[in-house]
């Protein structure tokens, strides 16, 4: 026997189904959780600009990163594309809490992030931070082979990693694995 579904869950997949389908927006799906999912207390803390950390935003201070699972995720990702030397550069040249950045291991995308990814849209998008593109390509810092390097990419739900040539363009978003 087929257990009914609840209410939450109906809404969820009803949700999901409308996202896939190119009907709801990040914003729209963050208004629809609204009191039912997700409480008014982000579930990351912030990182500001200053080295401020808080679970709220600040008025007037500008959120560079947010901390999940140990790490400090830049709120921003690079502006322009980047090849994978570029990237690591680029990333390699923040810090967070004082700890130097790289573009994250491929295991930490794939692991930790991507999968939660709506989750983590949601809290970005109801404080005013933007959100994680899941169409962006990002590099990793993880070499494949000689001449290759993983990126990662979140399209329409499944998690993609990929050998790609380091000359290729994405771009870079900074992490940094706290202590």
């Amino acid at each position: 026997m087929k257990a009914e579904l609840s209410a939450k869950q109906l809404l969820i997949k009803d949700i999901k189904q409308q996202m896939k389908n190119g009907g709801l927006t990040i914003q729209e799906l963050a208004h629809a959780y609204d009191g039912l999912f997700v409480a008014k207390k982000p579930t990351f803390e912030i990182i500001y600009k200053d080295g401020t950390r808080s679970w709220n935003i600040i008025k007037g201070k500008k959120p560079a990163a947010f901390i999940v699972k140990g790490y400090a995720v830049a709120v921003a990702r690079s502006e322009q594309y980047l090849n994978w030397y570029e990237a690591q550069n680029y990333c390699e040249n923040q810090s967070f809490l004082g700890q130097s950045c790289s573009c994250g291991a491929r295991e930490f995308w794939f692991d930790v992030l991507l999968p939660n990814i709506w989750e983590f849209n949601l809290q970005l998008v109801r404080f005013r931070l933007p959100e994680i593109n899941p169409f962006d390509i990002l590099w990793t810092d993880t070499e494949v082979a000689q001449g290759q390097a993983a990126a990662i990419a979140y399209f329409l739900g499944n998690r993609f990693i990929e050998a790609s040539g380091k000359l290729n363009a994405y771009y870079a978003r900074p992490v940094a694995k706290l202590a």
